[in-house]
């Protein structure tokens, strides 16, 4: 495949080996936000792995025999970049490395890859350009433009660079971070990271370095975290150095991240060999670890599907699709059209690959995500774009009964009840008629699957999982809890049909911003153990629009906690059934004024 993105729109000794480090920190799965983003990026960040630009970038990958290309740069008619007396210089034509920050760091680049051209008689047309010079901007359309995202990367990789137009995110094929001292050398390449993962759907990594003065560091990012060499000094080991540069300058779409199974360049992903055009994006993920989840709406033969495309941690337990299989065309639920493992190079597409490759196989912290990819049947619009209350209570009910069929049918449970995986049937009935859509079975399990984890995501987990006070052991009640917590979350940030409000001084504040997860359950506790504290610190926060909805919450609130809970002992009432939940929420919906 081509090696640039097409816009939808020395070695160091191997016994330095067993020196890698792994950045450490909690992981609780998909919890949302219970780290920062630079520790969600620290997270799984292996370093002083200097297999990995052997790796990489093997002999095959480079156009020239790498000591014949060094000895190639101490011929003074070399007019560009010279390296001679065991170091690089500028020739007679250079003053790059005069100027090391952005614009003296692409003149150096450029001025390598040049000499590289001239040398083995291939040209590239990748360019190294000064980001500070040449704006790298996000998209002026995304939805998602923040003020950071407008900071600019010292050096970015190109290819065919147009003068007199800013660069995007888009195009950029590998980043570097340039200075002299190495402060936030390395925070800026995780931010710029997740810009070019954001804004390219078809990566399967990224690569970046950073150069502080002399050393250089290379780093590969997936969606397991990162993998990265020890500092190299550029002119003490200048074969490393230049294969790095080399491999980024001839080095295929493979060698670069790109995954072949996407062609922006027609909007074709392929699943199975099928070939599904894309129609619109629907889901983009914002993180760099993780799964990295996006979901397009995509057609084949003039019938439209749903593709989910996800980095999915490897745990032994059976996919999401094995589970929608299980399910079958139960209502309710989204129905399963095909699946693969993405394969890259004969084998299945995978972050621990890529670190059993570099010698990190053994390592106890390996995380392993595969690359899977679905083709489901139902399309479903976000929750928040109810039409009415009815429709939104409607969606609630249809939600919670096939949540019930799968569990006491099919031995099933969701595990990750959210606003974002209770949906609206997207099947062509107007608005306020719209069905209710489960979603999302990454972390479905089947019933008595043992857990070592909480799963959920915040702020919808169930106190007693928060807690840990059942041993992690995951419950049909505490998904119906979830429920629970998605009803007050509407209510609180949505002020009627596609009319969303942002409040920062709500309840969610608190459910939302802690790291841990038991500060998280107390603060729920506080806000539920009683009506009169769940009146003023969750029902208080409810819009407008939704206050019709307040004693609905109220019963649920009882349902769950009964008339008081004052401690963590007299948590819940009782064992919670979906009957009880349903008839709550069906009474409710009687007693709703017309609309």
């Amino acid at each position: 495949m081509s090696a640039s993105p097409i816009r939808l729109k020395t070695f160091a000794s191997d016994s330095s080996e067993s020196q890698f480090t792994l950045g450490t920190a909690q992981d609780y799965e998909s919890i949302g936000t219970h780290a920062t983003f630079i520790e969600q990026c620290v997270i799984g960040l292996f370093a002083n792995v200097n297999r990995l630009v052997d790796w990489l970038v093997p002999d095959s990958a480079l156009p020239f025999q790498l000591k014949d290309a060094l000895k190639s740069f101490s011929d003074k008619s070399n007019r560009h970049v010279q390296y001679n007396d065991f170091a690089w210089g500028p020739g007679p034509d250079y003053d790059g490395l005069r100027d090391i920050k952005t614009s003296g760091a692409a003149r150096f680049l450029n001025g390598i890859v040049s000499h590289l051209n001239s040398f083995s008689r291939v040209q590239t047309s990748r360019t190294w350009v000064a980001g500070h010079l040449n704006g790298i901007v996000v998209d002026p359309s995304s939805r998602r433009a923040k003020p950071s995202d407008q900071r600019h990367p010292d050096v970015v990789l190109l290819d065919y660079p147009r003068r007199n137009r800013e660069a995007e995110w888009a195009e950029v094929l590998v980043v570097g971070e340039v200075n002299h001292s190495g402060e936030d050398a390395h925070i800026h390449l995780f931010e710029d990271v997740h810009q070019i993962l954001m804004h390219q759907v078809d990566r399967r990594f990224v690569l970046g370095f950073t150069l502080v003065g002399k050393h250089f560091t290379f780093y590969l990012f997936d969606r397991a975290g990162g993998i990265s060499t020890s500092q190299i000094d550029i002119h003490e080991a200048p074969e490393t150095f230049l294969r790095t540069i080399g491999g980024m300058a001839y080095g295929d779409g493979g060698v670069l991240g790109y995954d072949p199974t996407i062609s922006l360049a027609h909007g074709v992903v392929t699943v199975n060999d099928k070939r599904y055009k894309m129609v619109e994006p629907l889901f983009r993920a914002d993180k760099i670890r993780g799964r990295g989840t996006t979901v397009f709406r995509v057609r084949r033969w003039q019938r439209q599907y749903v593709l989910k495309d996800a980095w999915v941690v490897d745990r032994g337990q059976p996919t999401e699709a094995e589970i929608l299989r299980c399910a079958g065309n139960l209502s309710g639920i989204a129905r399963l059209e095909d699946d693969e493992e993405v394969r890259f190079d004969g084998a299945v597409d995978s972050t621990g690959r890529r670190r059993s490759s570099v010698g990190l196989y053994a390592h106890q912290n390996l995380e392993n995500r595969v690359h899977r990819r679905l083709v489901l049947k139902d399309c479903g619009m976000p929750l928040h774009t109810f039409a009415t209350l009815r429709e939104l209570l409607g969606a609630f009910i249809d939600g919670i009964g096939a949540h019930s069929v799968l569990y006491y049918e099919k031995q099933i449970l969701h595990c990750d009840i959210s606003a974002s995986n209770i949906m609206l049937l997207d099947n062509g009935s107007p608005p306020g008629k719209r069905r209710g859509l489960l979603v999302d079975f990454d972390h479905a399990i089947k019933v008595g699957f043992p857990s070592t984890r909480i799963r959920g995501t915040l702020p919808y987990v169930a106190i007693d999982l928060l807690l840990c006070r059942s041993g992690l052991t995951h419950q049909a009640s505490h998904d119906l809890e979830s429920f629970f917590y998605v009803l007050c979350c509407i209510c609180a940030s949505s002020n009627g049909p596609h009319t969303p409000v942002i409040q920062k001084d709500t309840f969610l504040r608190y459910w939302k911003q802690d790291a841990n997860p038991v500060v998280v359950g107390l603060a729920k506790l506080d806000h539920v153990r009683t009506d009169t504290a769940f009146n003023e610190q969750v029902l208080s926060g409810f819009q407008p629009y939704c206050h019709p909805l307040k004693q609905c919450a109220r019963d649920l609130r009882r349902l769950f906690f009964g008339w008081t809970c004052q401690s963590i002992s007299s948590l819940y009432a009782a064992e919670v059934k979906h009957a009880s939940v349903i008839d709550v929420l069906r009474k409710a919906m009687r007693d709703l004024p017309p609309e």
